[in-house]
């Protein structure tokens, strides 16, 4: 090999990612390294982690590294997002690596049967190399990232998003995501900066190449998105599988295709160094293929009888399983009492849940008879189904009529409080909340009242506890538009303060993004935060100066002196951090994040409690389990929000 191709070579990584099909993953990548001797291959598996260990062992003398990316995300955000994946990895392995300046990118189901660096252009560090680049005029019609429901409203959110925050509005350009070469720089740069999740990595990559002053090139794979041609052999937009008897063909042609996708079956032609050699060296390629194409029709045969088998065995497991479950689908009037009794009766719950739940029965059979909405019965029956809301961990139908079953009861409970902040904010589609305490309250009215040039704008309203309050009970001053939630005021109860905060918040269902600020705010420009702030988190979900921890660390002592529980007032905050999070001082949420913030105090409120005053911390975490990583944006600085002294 010429000394000047081995230093090529040497300087590129592949990552592979995989998640399923591991003994077919296994299987093709050893074709991958085969053709590719001298190049490092680390793997990223995004599959579930009790299945990591055996992916472990049957990829051990393939990959030189293998590293498991966080199975909190459901299945498509991960393949919406395989680019936040590629930027997990780099964070957690491929920075401690000094031996790559290019990484390749390759999907489970692409199939390589060639020198990588032989079938790819060769590009520089400035260069990133994409497949089938295309501005939005070529791209084909009824495209589903640009034009078709939801996908269509986070187009219209991402160009706000590119106009907001990168200056750009026009001249955008998209690629297909199954394969790509990113250079060092653009791969550090895009690990370490916040990246929108808005659509999909086809269209972020090559905007962020552009925003940071990096050029595209193409890889040749995908020459025209139109092409019945190209797409026999790299499809990426119907994601029909590629056949073997086109594969074959190509590798019959001396300057054919060696990569392909996709393909998710077991490679079972190229065994030796070379992809078009047979194990009779007289055997003519069209005889390979007419026993291929017999194998195919077998194949084929022998696959559509076990999906018949599949499809017939699962629903018959649906049928089972919805049988032992509450009913996924209950009446509009959903009979809680009923899903009560059901939980009683189900032989998953363990007794002791049962015995609570039937002792939580009796206690509304004796306060009040079952059809009044007492104070008493409502307490009891806000705790029953929070109770079963624990007890369910899946976010099904049940659960979702269970959360509105909750809310519904909490509004009947605090009916005139509801009643009478809905008539203040529900004209807003901006809502303003300041986080405050008895103490420090004039600070909060100072803020609001900085906010009075927008006021016909943005609704607003103040956040103090009450720890004479029952549970679940508010108080509202309408005067001064201060919500009293049933919480103590002290700073180690700020969190659970904060949630209860956002819980009442939705079960106003009022749509609405909203800003927290804390009460030594002031705003200067209120203007700004209506034509830019709200808008980016209408984009995002999630705005405001980003933390990592994971980089650069957390201040464990911020804490100290400020709790009146002297047991917890000079210990460290000793609980994982290992999200990014918005600074908590001032972050806007969208209605989504609201929604999932609500949610989660009722699923987890002890896990929420013990974040004491780390606020911020526990709805970063929050909102990552459901995929949502914060844009940085920082709201205090000159010119927006910025921190007052307080003199008491």
């Amino acid at each position: 090999m010429d000394p000047s191709a081995r230093k090529k070579q040497s300087q590129r990584a592949i990552l592979y990612i995989y998640h399923k099909d591991i003994d077919t993953c296994a299987h093709n990548l050893s074709f991958l390294k085969q053709f590719n001797q001298g190049v490092a291959i680390h793997g990223l598996f995004g599959g579930p982690a009790n299945a990591f260990d055996y992916a472990k062992s049957r990829t051990k003398s393939l990959l030189t590294t293998n590293t498991l990316f966080p199975d909190i995300y459901p299945p498509r955000w991960k393949w919406k997002n395989t680019d936040l994946m590629v930027r997990y990895w780099y964070l957690k392995t491929g920075a401690f690596l000094k031996s790559f300046d290019f990484l390749t990118v390759i999907q489970w189901d692409i199939l390589v049967l060639g020198d990588l660096s032989s079938s790819l252009p060769s590009h520089n560090e400035n260069d990133l190399l994409l497949s089938g680049i295309a501005s939005l005029e070529e791209l084909p019609s009824g495209w589903a990232w640009t034009n078709q429901g939801n996908n269509k409203k986070e187009w219209e959110c991402f160009k706000e998003y590119a106009r907001l925050v990168h200056g750009l509005n026009d001249g955008f350009t998209f690629c297909q995501g199954p394969l790509y070469s990113l250079p060092r720089t653009f791969l550090e740069r895009y690990s370490f900066s916040a990246i929108t999740e808005l659509c999909h990595d086809e269209i972020r990559l090559p905007f962020y190449a552009r925003a940071w002053g990096f050029s595209c090139k193409d890889t040749g794979l995908c020459k025209d998105w139109r092409s019945a041609e190209t797409e026999r052999y790299f499809n990426a937009r119907t994601n029909k599988p590629i056949q073997a008897t086109d594969i074959i063909l190509q590798l019959n042609n001396p300057s054919g295709r060696r990569i392909f996708h996709p393909f998710r079956e077991k490679w079972q032609y190229a065994s030796s160094n070379s992809a078009c050699r047979t194990s009779s060296t007289n055997r003519r390629p069209w005889i390979l293929l007419a026993t291929w194409n017999y194998a195919i029709i077998i194949s084929l045969r022998l696959r559509e009888i076990a999906e018949i088998i599949r499809i017939y065995y699962n629903k018959h497991n649906r049928e089972t399983a919805r049988n032992l479950q509450i009913p996924a689908r209950a009446s509009t009037a959903l009979d809680w009492r009923m899903l009560a009794d059901k939980c009683i009766t189900d032989r998953r719950y363990p007794s002791a849940f049962k015995s609570h739940i039937n002792a939580l029965l009796a206690k509304i059979d004796e306060v009040v008879d079952i059809n009044e909405y007492q104070v008493e019965y409502s307490h009891v029956k806000l705790e029953l189904v929070q109770s079963l809301l624990i007890s369910r961990k899946r976010f099904d139908n049940t659960k979702k009529e269970l959360v509105q079953v909750f809310c519904n009861t909490l509004r009947r409970l605090n009916l005139h409080v509801f009643s009478a902040v809905s008539d203040d904010l529900s004209r807003f589609s901006d809502i303003v909340v300041c986080m405050s305490c008895e103490k420090y309250l004039s600070y909060a009215k100072n803020f609001v009242r900085s906010l009075d040039p927008v006021s016909d704008r943005l609704g607003r309203l103040i956040i103090v506890g009450d720890k004479t309050l029952r549970p679940y009970c508010y108080r509202y001053d309408s005067d001064s538009r201060v919500l009293f939630v049933p919480n103590s005021d002290t700073y180690e109860r700020l969190t659970e303060k904060t949630f209860l905060a956002y819980l009442f918040l939705y079960g106003l269902e009022l749509n609405a993004s909203i800003l927290k600020v804390d009460d030594d705010t002031t705003c200067v420009n209120p203007a700004k935060l209506t034509n830019k702030v709200f808008p980016l988190t209408k984009c995002s979900n999630y705005v405001g100066r980003v933390w990592h921890p994971g980089i650069s660390g957390l201040s464990r002592w911020w804490h100290c002196g400020r709790y009146t529980a002297s047991s917890s007032n000079f210990l460290p905050y000793s609980r994982y951090a290992d999200v990014s999070y918005a600074e908590g001082q001032a972050y806007a949420i969208s209605s989504r994040a609201l929604r999932i913030l609500a949610i989660s105090y009722l699923l987890y409120p002890d896990q929420i409690k013990s974040e004491l005053s780390y606020e911020d911390v526990a709805v970063g975490k929050c909102l990552a389990r459901c995929g949502i990583s914060p844009l940085h944006y920082p709201l205090i600085n000159p010119g927006l929000l910025e921190s007052q002294f307080r003199s008491d």
